[in-house]
């Protein structure tokens, strides 16, 4: 089994003081953090300069949908994790990159449009 080498209360202030808090790990790593109510959940979740996905975990459809709105990252997932339709842009916003794969949005940006006009 896994165990922590350490248990600390998670905070943002605290967050912000990891000495690695201000780089994106990779490969991707998920944390789990106790919270008290919503908006201590949103500050801990939006607490990171980056922002690729996050997952919601709740019976409540409400509040998944309040939150999702809430959190900033590029794609949110409620109840699963890592479930996409690669027909659908994806993407970071703050500092987990610029612009979007896949979809329309992938589509737009690899894209030149062009005007050609013919005199008859």
């Amino acid at each position: 089994s896994i165990r922590p080498k350490r248990h600390v209360e998670p905070s943002p202030e605290w967050l912000r003081q990891m000495p690695d808090y201000d780089h994106q790990p990779s490969p991707s790593t998920s944390s789990v953090s106790k919270f008290d109510n919503k908006e201590e959940a949103l500050a801990l979740a939006n607490a990171s300069n980056y922002g690729l996905a996050a997952s919601i975990w709740t019976q409540d459809i409400s509040v998944a949908n309040e939150m999702a709105a809430k959190v900033e990252a590029g794609i949110i997932w409620i109840n699963t994790w890592l479930q996409r339709d690669l027909r659908t842009a994806f993407g970071g916003i703050k500092n987990s990159g610029v612009g979007r794969e896949g979809g329309w949005e992938a589509m737009r940006f690899f894209t030149e449009a062009k005007n050609v006009c013919i005199g008859l």
